[in-house]
């Protein structure tokens, strides 16, 4: 690349840009950082433990919340039966959930998927009347 004034300013290929820069293989202070920190794992491991084994709470919940999965709520299996009004489907969920029947979050996940239902419904509907205005508008005027 040359500037207006002539000079070319492109760099050459395998020469540095700064030569009395950092050389190659010199680790940084990051890297001698982690270094120690990695080499320290094992002891600090051991330590948290024997606290823990002792009967310090924060050094137990550490290692649990370290090492088990969190737990997640399963959701339970329940049998609704479908009606062909999806108002009176959503009513009966309403009803199981306040029965205690069901619970409230399995009850708002049985909504989401009725509600999902009625988009699906909704969108075919909407592709029916389209095309029969569209059939309607190809048809020639009776005049």
């Amino acid at each position: 690349m040359l500037f207006s004034s002539g000079i070319n300013v492109q760099f050459t290929k395998g020469a540095s840009g700064n030569p009395a820069g950092r050389p190659r293989g010199i680790k940084d202070k990051r890297h001698r950082f982690n270094e120690a920190i990695e080499s320290m794992i094992p002891e600090v491991l051991e330590s948290v433990f024997q606290k823990a084994i002792a009967g310090d709470m924060t050094a137990a919940k550490m290692l649990l919340d370290r090492s088990l999965p969190t737990k997640r709520p399963e959701q339970e299996r329940v049998q609704i039966p479908i009606k062909e009004n999806t108002a009176l489907n959503a009513r009966e969920v309403l009803q199981s959930v306040f029965d205690g029947e069901v619970s409230p979050d399995v009850g708002a996940s049985l909504l989401a998927s009725l509600t999902g239902v009625l988009k699906a419904i909704e969108v075919e509907d909407l592709a029916k009347r389209i095309e029969a205005l569209e059939s309607k508008k190809n048809e020639p005027a009776n005049v």
